[in-house]
């Protein structure tokens, strides 16, 4: 599914850098993963196709924190991921392989309460990267062609979490096909989350209780 994306790779000591090639276009990473050095291609800072199936971890919400929304970014393990320094082992001698898009931003489905019919395209909730908005909840909803269905995979969620003495999300992401409730979802993800419907219909809502929180919000594919 990430045929159309672009690949960078690195060792997991240096620093990874992306630039969309125009200026009025943004990053979306899809993945991000770290591979140990077995995985590694012999001197060489890559996975071996055979290999890619040997994870080690995903550092997605650290990228997406920094690097989601932007033109340009440089993005460091040892900088932008907190207990790197105290699990040293864990990261050391490995290699950076993320998976990402440039996308011009009218690309993106945001408009609450519209309707999209296309076999495949991107959302995004209003005021990503920097915030996300609330007062009402906002529905986009996606159509694909009569007896297809629809897989949607959240790349970056970054939503108000549950606090102490909470027992459900306030603020959440939900994924919903008629009344059936595919995905619930509030905090964040440190991989992508996919779903996929029996039908050719899917209702995408960012419920959210205050008028504007300082998170990222979220960003969606689906195909």
């Amino acid at each position: 599914d990430q045929e159309d994306s672009l690949l960078a790779e690195e060792c997991s000591e240096r620093e990874l850098s992306f630039t969309c090639t125009f200026p009025t276009d943004v990053l979306v990473i899809r993945s991000a993963w770290l591979y140990g050095i077995t995985a590694k291609v012999e001197d060489e800072c890559s996975v071996a196709k055979h290999n890619l199936q040997y994870k080690k971890g995903s550092f997605l919400r650290f990228i997406n924190k920094e690097c989601g929304g932007k033109n340009q970014c440089k993005f460091s393990v040892w900088k932008h991921i907190p207990a790197a320094r105290t699990d040293e082992d864990h990261w050391k001698g490995g290699v950076l392989h993320v998976s990402y898009v440039c996308l011009p931003k009218p690309e993106f489905h945001r408009t609450c309460n519209s309707e999209k019919y296309a076999q495949s395209g991107w959302l995004q909730s209003i005021g990503y990267p920097e915030y996300y908005l609330g007062d009402q909840p906002c529905t986009l909803s996606i159509h694909v062609d009569e007896g297809q269905r629809i897989q949607l995979t959240i790349s970056d969620i970054s939503i108000r979490d549950m606090r102490d003495g909470e027992k459900t999300c306030t603020d959440s992401v939900v994924v919903r096909e008629g009344e059936h409730e595919l995905l619930h979802r509030c905090g964040e993800s440190n991989k992508p989350l996919t779903v996929t419907s029996e039908g050719n219909l899917i209702n995408v809502t960012l419920i959210a209780t205050s008028e504007l929180y300082p998170k990222r919000g979220y960003i969606a594919y689906w195909k």
